[in-house]
């Protein structure tokens, strides 16, 4: 891609008019978690933007609450059971917590959020906080 196309986006980028859906909280909300999230990718020294980080933290909620969940000696059926009626605090980083039940390991409910940029103020800002959509199976 060459220099005038990603200059042409980044103008889009920057538009008011342009509407962004998302399922994360955005850093620049600059939460506690993204303020873990950041200390994390630090004493790891990786590479990777911290935007790109928080579906992975997201996922290591869920596999942390699971085994927390897990009765001990944990067994197959016991992760099961565990994942099967399954709460995880999203720390903000989603507008509610993730729960799964034994017909749906993905989630009850979905949270979007809108952003939109501010002109005036040279940044992102939210247009509309979460809604919750339930999740049909």
């Amino acid at each position: 891609m060459g220099a005038p196309e990603c200059r042409r986006r980044a103008c889009r980028i920057k538009d008011g008019d342009f509407y962004v859906v998302g399922t994360n909280a955005f850093l620049e909300d600059n939460l506690p978690v993204h303020a873990e999230i950041r200390a994390v990718a630090a004493r790891a020294k990786l590479d990777y933007p911290v935007s790109y980080l928080t579906e992975g933290f997201v996922a290591g909620l869920v596999v942390e609450q699971a085994l927390r969940n897990t009765p001990w000696p944990p067994t197959p059926q016991k992760v099961l059971a565990a994942m099967n009626n399954l709460k995880v605090d999203m720390k903000g980083l989603r507008g509610g917590p993730l729960e799964w039940t034994k017909d749906n390991h993905f989630r009850t409910k979905q949270y979007y959020r809108v952003w939109r940029w501010d002109r005036a103020g040279n940044r992102i800002v939210r247009a509309q906080d979460w809604q919750a959509i339930e999740v049909k199976r």
